[in-house]
């Protein structure tokens, strides 16, 4: 049985987090074992084991959860961790043989690579204080 994974990426405005986004992401196994060491087979060292939903996540993405009811490894990984997280997916692709964007897999954040919002960009509306993935599995 194969094991999928279903995530939100959250903005914070004025302090509140929110859903962004909801993308569809294929089972890439390594990814997940980054993520939260979840079907590592391969002694990849997760960013952070799973540590539940933050208690300050967003009502869609709690919604969400609590209706599927079936979920597992449930987790969140911070801005900074994404930021760590697109590091290593890159680092990973020549081996792998492979030309996967980072932002093509999780989307964008408003129509801009997330780096940008590490670099300060204008792009971004004003307002927005932060991002994270909030996201659990299932098999």
């Amino acid at each position: 049985m194969g094991c999928d994974i279903h995530l939100f990426v959250e903005i914070k405005i004025e302090g509140t987090w929110y859903a962004y986004n909801h993308p569809h992401i294929k089972r890439y196994y390594k990814l997940f074992a980054k993520m939260a060491g979840v079907r590592n087979s391969g002694g990849i060292e997760p960013i952070a084991k799973p540590r539940g939903l933050p208690s300050d996540v967003s009502r869609v993405a709690k919604l969400v959860s609590d209706a599927r009811g079936y979920g597992h490894s449930h987790s969140w990984l911070s801005s900074n961790e994404v930021k760590n997280l697109k590091l290593w997916w890159k680092a990973q692709l020549p081996d792998w043989n492979a030309d996967i964007d980072f932002d093509d897999i999780f989307d964008y954040l408003f129509d801009n690579s997330f780096d940008g919002f590490f670099k300060g960009s204008n792009d971004y509306p004003s307002g927005l204080e932060d991002f994270r993935f909030v996201f659990w599995f299932d098999n």
